[in-house]
């Protein structure tokens, strides 16, 4: 796997997990397993990639949120077991009148509310406007 961007890491119960932008314009998502060998995965559920992603963990499920195609669409990346999910976050999105968020230019921050509260987590992207 190639990298074209900086990696963003997480630890999870001492494995760690990774993703970037990798060749084939794919998310690639890196992980360690128990022995501390590492296994990737290319995302590719989505159009092709067009930005930077942010990893996060919420529900126990390790998500994967970037842009993807050529509108700048954020979708998030996840799994259903072996089947990989991914899901339109601008197109699933709207404000109170409608109008779906603005096309993201970079890297999104997610932040993740303490899992006490069941809260959703939030996904905040640099956008044009």
């Amino acid at each position: 796997m190639t990298a074209l961007d900086d990696p963003l890491m997480i630890v999870v119960l001492g494995s760690v997990e990774a993703v970037h932008w990798g060749s084939g314009d794919h998310h690639s998502h890196l992980m360690t397993d128990t022995s501390g060998a590492w296994h990737g995965e290319d995302l590719p559920a989505a159009p092709p990639v067009s930005g930077s992603a942010a990893i996060y963990r919420h529900q126990n499920v390790t998500r994967v949120v970037g842009r993807a195609g050529s509108e700048g669409h954020l979708f998030e990346f996840s799994r259903n077991g072996l089947i990989p999910v991914a899901t339109d976050l601008t197109n699933a999105s709207t404000d109170g009148g409608g109008a779906h968020p603005p096309a993201a230019t970079y890297r999104p921050s997610v932040y993740t509310p303490d899992a006490g509260r069941r809260r959703a987590p939030h996904c905040l992207p640099r956008t044009s406007r």
